[in-house]
């Protein structure tokens, strides 16, 4: 009893239209629950449309009684005490009950739930109400469930029908229509055996099914429960006999169509639905239940499923005139109409000229060969799943050698898997599942790992078909071997790193002079400090205090020349490194020290203007403080010609969104060439330049993902602008 309530508040859900004057409250009453099939139809069609065409806002609640299959009607009451308590206060306009069960239910508590208020009953055949039927305040929309007609389907379909094995629950309603079903199929199918399988589970009903004699059939009616106590909802039964007989499955309603019902005159129940709620509109406007009669929804016309005629070789001949078919795939005609009308386009086409170019079929046909060839070379294949969904692969011989299959043979997805390089599985699974999931192209490049060991480099490129719940996305793509390509890349970026290597090993000349100050000093220290330490240690009494401060002095001196060593050396190593966070001030200094004399010399003003507080930027240490020492070097043999005090070179740096800018400016001559010109290789301003500075400082920047520009305002000088991405 307590559980029956608990349904009850879980079902009785109002649906509350918008705002407006004097909405209309329609109760919903459902016999088996709000989504059993094939009465969620009804009531979903019956809302929709009366939703759509009231002139007035409607109000829905909905309720369902469920113990018409769980308990029966002598344990309805905690429902009816739920149901008073809600509606005194909020009473309906239109009571609608779907199906047999809810009609016999409102009939018996009308009195003390909804006295005064219209019925309309919906999805019930004229036989299970035929007791209420002439009640002044109910009209019905109800079905006219021909039994004879639908017996007499199966044995046009099938003529050498000998056995019919029919199935029905044991709910009140199931056996009800199994009553009827014995009542007058005897007579509709003369000479045909029939089984009743109500008494048995559904288990043991799978097991006789799957054995039936020849020129058997099945009719699956309603199976609310079976003989074991369980409920069954949404045609799972169906869905579930199906899977397992050896005959052919019939049954009554079009919403069995699809779940293995071959199908025939089925009730209609959206059609029921559509003709409730045309009725309810003249209830909600004030008409009388006694003044509309609204005549029983006859069989649909024949309609069948043409997944199933096909499984059970049932001829096209054998259809009553005027049926249709549904699940049908539409002829190369139907679905390919442009693609067909253009292929003949092209044959026409073809043919003509084949007609006007007899002459050059010779040169045709080398012209064909050369092309195949070219493909063969390039090594491109191509690639589709098998169209069964097997998983299997149907490939071309280009792609089978590409990858290194044998010519004939099955290949599996996870053999194009295992060949796949261990690091670039992730990316490839990951490309290809995306594919499948969205019904998106793809495009990537990876290696694989032949039989023998080698390794190859792979574009890929393809999509996969949209994906539908019927049918597994199917994925095609093309492969083209890109070894020689990135072998190229690879050896690029080499010469690449070996010419900026050159070029920092080139910058040792400009700054010998400033390096071999910086050690003179340190070992002319080191050299003074050692002599004086002899002479100490040559007296009798030496001072020890002063010579340790000596020795200090010298440990000292040695640190200091060791920095300068460890910084030409990093600026000479070569190799790759990964960026790491730097500090880009602390590079500027860097880079300023080692010049640090050559700029003095030279009587060249350095002025910083940093933004305080600027975070670190991804860079390599090494290659940021070569880029540099080019930019520096460079700014200084820009300002020679013009007089000592007008020499300043000027550091400017700040940050833009996620970037950090250096502004590099002297007070030179300038430039009277277009800026991009100064990037290009060999260009060079200088007597004796290589013209290679600027080009390998560009390199620089682009790698770290960043630019390097130029310009040259009238009366100022130069100014590079270095943009590097900020450290996160």
């Amino acid at each position: 009893m307590p559980r029956l309530l608990a349904i009850a508040l879980l079902l009785f859900t109002p649906l509350v239209a918008p705002a407006a004057d004097s909405p209309r409250h329609v109760l919903i009453i459902h016999s088996f629950g709000r989504h059993f099939a094939p009465f969620d139809t009804v009531a979903e069609e019956f809302h929709a449309v009366l939703s759509a065409q009231s002139p007035l806002p409607v109000e829905f609640s909905e309720a369902s009684l469920e113990l018409a299959r769980l308990d029966g009607p002598d344990r309805e009451q905690p429902l009816i005490e739920f149901l008073a308590a809600i509606l005194q206060s909020h009473p309906p306009d239109l009571v609608v009950p779907v199906g047999a069960p809810a009609v016999l239910f409102t009939h018996r508590n009308r009195s003390r739930l909804f006295p005064s208020a219209p019925t309309l009953a919906v999805g019930a055949d004229k036989r299970r109400i035929a007791a209420v039927a002439d009640q002044p305040w109910l009209t019905s929309v109800s079905f006219a469930l021909d039994l004879p007609l639908i017996a007499r389907n199966i044995t046009s379909l099938l003529p050498d029908t000998r056995h019919l094995f029919v199935v029905f629950g044991t709910a009140p309603v199931d056996q009800f229509w199994e009553s009827e079903t014995r009542r007058e199929w005897p007579a509709a199918l003369p000479g045909v055996e029939i089984h009743w399988l109500s008494h048995l589970p559904l288990a043991s009903i799978r097991k006789s099914l799957a054995s039936t004699p020849p020129h058997s059939a099945v009719f699956h009616g309603i199976m609310t429960r079976d003989a074991a106590g369980a409920l069954h909802e949404h045609e799972s039964a169906l869905a579930s006999l199906r899977s397992s007989t050896n005959s052919p499955v019939f049954g009554f309603s079009t919403e069995q169509l699809g779940l293995g019902a071959v199908g025939g005159p089925l009730i209609s129940t959206r059609e029921a639905g559509r003709s409730a709620a045309l009725v309810a509109l003249r209830l909600l406007s004030g008409e009388s239940p006694a003044t509309i009669n609204s005549p029983p929804v006859p069989l649909n016309p024949p309609v069948y499923d043409w997944r199933e005629l096909q499984r059970w070789n049932i001829p096209a001949s054998r259809l009553p005139p005027g049926s249709s078919i549904r699940f049908k795939p539409q002829s190369l005609w139907q679905s390919h109409r442009t693609a067909v009308l253009a292929t003949a386009a092209v044959l026409a086409i073809q043919s003509a000229l084949i007609i006007a170019l007899l002459t050059a079929r010779r040169r045709a046909r080398d012209t064909m060969a050369n092309l195949r060839l070219t493909t063969e070379a390039a090594s491109v294949g191509l690639w589709q799943d098998a169209p069964d969904g097997r998983n299997e692969i149907i490939a071309s011989p280009e792609w089978r050698a590409l990858f290194g299959f044998p010519p004939s043979g099955p290949i599996s997805s996870d053999d194009i898997v295992d060949r796949v390089h261990p690091d670039d599985r992730r990316a490839v699974s990951d490309a290809l599942a995306n594919a499948v999931d969205n019904g998106d192209s793809y495009d990537l490049e990876h290696r694989i790992i032949l039989p023998d060991g080698s390794t190859r480099w792979i574009a890929s490129r393809g999509r996969a078909d949209r994906p539908t719940p019927s049918q597994k996305p199917r994925r095609r793509g093309v492969s083209l071997d890109i070894t020689a390509r990135r072998d190229s890349e690879a050896e690029l970026a080499r010469q690449r790193g070996e010419l900026a290597h050159l070029s920092r090993a080139a910058s040792l000349g400009e700054l010998s002079a400033a390096l071999a100050h910086e050690l003179n000093q340190p070992l002319g220290s080191i050299l003074s400090n050692a002599q004086a330490a002899q002479h100490l240690i040559a007296n009798p009494s030496p001072d020890l205090a002063e010579i340790r401060d000596i020795l200090t002095d010298i440990v000292s001196e040695d640190r200091r020349a060791s920095s300068v060593i460890i910084r030409l050396r990093s600026l000479l190593e070569r190799g790759d490194t990964l960026p790491v966070p730097v500090s880009l001030h602390h590079c500027i200094d860097d880079a300023l020290n080692l010049l640090k004399n050559d700029l003095l010399s030279r009587n060249i003003h350095v002025v910083r203007n940093f933004s305080p507080d600027l975070p670190n930027v991804m860079a390599e240490r090494v290659h940021l403080q070569q880029l540099l020492l080019n930019l520096i070097s460079n700014a200084a043999d820009a300002m020679d010609a013009q007089p000592p005090h007008l020499r300043t070179l000027t550091f400017s740096s700040s940050l833009h969104q996620n970037s950090i800018q250096l502004d590099v400016a002297d007070t030179g001559t300038g430039f009277s060439a277009p800026p991009e010109s100064l990037f290009q290789p060999f260009h060079s301003s200088k007597p004796r330049g290589l013209g290679m500075g600027l080009a390998i400082c560009r390199t620089i920047a682009e790698a770290h993902r960043g630019q390097l520009t130029a310009e040259s305002p009238p009366g100022t000088g130069a100014v590079f602008h270095l943009s590097l991405p900020a450290a996160p």
